[in-house]
Order: C-alpha cells, then structure tokens, then sequence
C-alpha cells in the first residue's frame, strides 16, 4: 500500500505541469478545472436558493410571494429560455475567440451570474409585493438563463480539454468528486449561519451574507479554471456550418 501511494505521489510531482506520454492534460490543469469547477458550483448551489416554489425559504416566506405569482414567473422564464436558445447556440457556434469556445463563457457570463444571485437578497421589503414580485422575477428569469448557461460552459469544457475519450472521462470522474463538495459545503453553513438569527432561514440576513460570501469566493476560483486551463480540441472556422440564425429560431 505505501509503495502504492508513492507511486501515485512520484507520478503526480512528475507529471504535475506535463501530461503524461499520450495524454494531453497535467496534474496542474486537471487540478485547475477542478478547483474552478467547484467555484461554479458554489455560484450554483446560491442560485439554487432563488427558487419559484413555496418551500423556498427565500422568494416562499422572506419575500412571502404567492404560488400563483411563482408558477406566472417560472412560466415567462421558460418562455425566455425557449426563445433565448437559438442565440445562445449562435454565440457558442460563432465563437473565434483564441481562448476557445467554453473558456470565454466562463470568465464572462461568472461576474453576471454571482450579480444577480447577490441582488436577489438585497431587494428592500418596503418596496412593497408587486415591486418586489417584478423585480425578484426578473431577477429568477435572467438568473436562470445566464447561470445555466455558465454551467453548461464549465461541463462543455470537459469535453474540449482533451481528445482522448478516456482521459476526458477520467477528467469529469475526478472533477465532479472535488466540485462536488461545493453544495455539501453550502449545505453544512446556511444552518449555522441561520442558527445566530431568530428566525433561522426566514431572515433575509442570512442571505445577505452567505450570497457575497459565496459568490465571490466562488467566482474568484472560477477564473482558476479559466487561466489554468486550455481548449485542445479546435474547430476549423471552415468546418462550421452555416445555419442562419432564424432557420434555428424556426427549428426551436
């Protein structure tokens, strides 16, 4: 056993910053996807908070709206996304950027996703219910596109950082162990910070602090991913097919 974790430790010192022969991704950068992947993670575990049904803690009993109101919001959201899929398909296919097509996604789309999770917890309640349903379900309609979109970006790189099948499978196996821990960590806090209020998860304190919190560290260990990783599978600009984007819209 200890000759076997010896072996395990020489090779990752050894191939720490150079992938291995016949694989295309270090130690270093597995370690860096996965890292970041785990601050995706902790974006996504606060905006999971912002949900549309009435177990909510936040939008069911802090902000108190009704389930009526819930199902109208959850509905225009699905609407938007639906009609927001043809360019969102656009903008991955079309993208030259030298960074790659995930990559960029991930560095731009973080800022606006840890933006509106943090707002959510931040709407005065003497707005009064009609300001704050419109601006809370604003809030959950771009949040959901944009925070979705970001995730699909971190899992689309998976399939990009490496064209050796087993190796991207290997890549996906140990990232989603080490991003994993995000929510068991979101999880295990919230309680402890909610137990140091009377009204536990009902006081929108909670939130308040815990979203920056989160958020922010969360996409600060994104950008690790970001800059400790690279695309090695490329697309020709030649090899892209030409859809127009209202032949999409009218497939969708």
């Amino acid at each position: 056993m200890n000759n076997k974790i010896k072996g395990i430790f020489n090779n990752v010192v050894a191939h720490w910053k150079t992938p291995a022969p016949g694989r295309y991704v270090s130690y270093k950068e597995l370690s860096a996807y996965s890292v970041g992947g785990m601050g995706v993670q902790f974006i996504m575990a606060m905006s999971y908070s912002v949900a549309m049904n009435a177990s909510c803690w936040l939008t069911g009993s802090v902000y108190g709206i009704k389930p009526l109101d819930m199902a109208l919001i959850i509905n225009i959201a699905t609407i938007f996304n639906l009609i927001m899929t043809p360019l969102k398909g656009y903008l991955i296919d079309y993208s030259n950027s030298k960074a790659g097509k995930s990559r960029p996604w991930i560095f731009w789309l973080g800022p606006p996703s840890a933006i509106l999770v943090i707002l959510s917890a931040f709407i005065p309640q003497s707005w009064g219910y009609t300001a704050i349903v419109a601006i809370i379900g604003t809030i959950f309609i771009l949040m959901n596109f944009i925070t979705q979109f970001y995730l699909a970006m971190y899992t689309q790189l998976a399939q990009l950082i490496s064209p050796n099948t087993n190796e991207r499978a290997a890549v996906i196996s140990i990232s989603s162990i080490v991003y994993s821990l995000a929510p068991t960590i979101t999880g295990a806090v919230l309680p402890l910070i909610a137990s140091g209020f009377d009204d536990g998860l009902r006081d929108v304190a909670v939130y308040r602090i815990a979203f920056p919190v989160f958020c922010l560290i969360g996409l600060a260990m994104s950008y690790i991913c970001y800059f400790g990783t690279k695309e090695k599978i490329v697309i020709s600009k030649q090899e892209v097919k030409k859809i127009k984007f209202t032949e999409g819209f009218a497939k969708i």
